[in-house]
């Protein structure tokens, strides 16, 4: 009987430490609110809305501190898909995050940010959403604009044809520090968890 419960306590003791060597370090601030593997991410709602850039752009940011590891009751407790225009992308140094800017289909000067989180990373390799976030992330690399721009670099990237695409992502608030196309509240999609182009 001791050998089966000290084997129990081994197994348990591998698959605790397997859980927290998941993934390589990369981001930091609300990091796991980020990659929705925070401890509040089962009040996140099953059906994604259907919103505008416009909407979200001119959204009511939160008032008050932004915790690091909890949702703020709202819009970060939903998911939103958005119909949009790919304004232009890139890959971020620090978190590996490509970082896609998209403007509102009738107003090309309200843009937002969406990011799709690497796969690699801690927090994303144990988010409940992993296998979207890592769907959502391929399909972004496939498609034609990726044949003729090339792969997320540090560089962003521009598009010159107009590319529409549908875009689910779970609400964020973020810091402002002066992202390329941020809304003016910080309001994101983050993360991604199916993107497609809109014929």
């Amino acid at each position: 009987m001791k050998q089966v419960l000290l084997s129990f306590f081994l197994i348990g003791s591998v698959c605790a430490i397997a859980r927290a060597q998941c993934g390589v370090e990369c981001g930091s601030e609300r990091w796991s609110v980020k990659t929705a593997s925070d401890s509040t991410v089962n009040k996140i709602k099953k059906a994604p809305v259907k919103k505008t850039v416009h909407w979200l752009f001119n959204a009511t940011p939160p008032t008050g501190p932004k915790p690091p590891d909890e949702r703020i009751n709202g819009l970060e407790w939903r998911k939103f898909k958005v119909k949009a225009v790919l304004v232009g992308y890139k890959k971020e140094a620090d978190d590996h995050d490509f970082h896609v800017v998209i403007a509102d289909l009738n107003n090309p000067d309200e843009t937002m940010i969406v990011e799709f989180p690497d796969i690699a990373c801690s927090g994303v390799c144990e988010s409940k959403y992993k296998k979207a976030i890592k769907r959502a992330r391929a399909d972004f690399l496939s498609s034609d604009f990726i044949t003729e721009l090339g792969n997320p670099t540090s560089t962003f990237k521009t598009l010159t044809d107009r590319v529409v695409v549908e875009v689910i992502g779970i609400g964020f608030w973020d810091f402002s520090h002066h992202q390329t196309g941020r809304a003016p509240n910080d309001i994101e999609l983050h993360p991604v968890i199916s993107f497609r182009i809109v014929p």
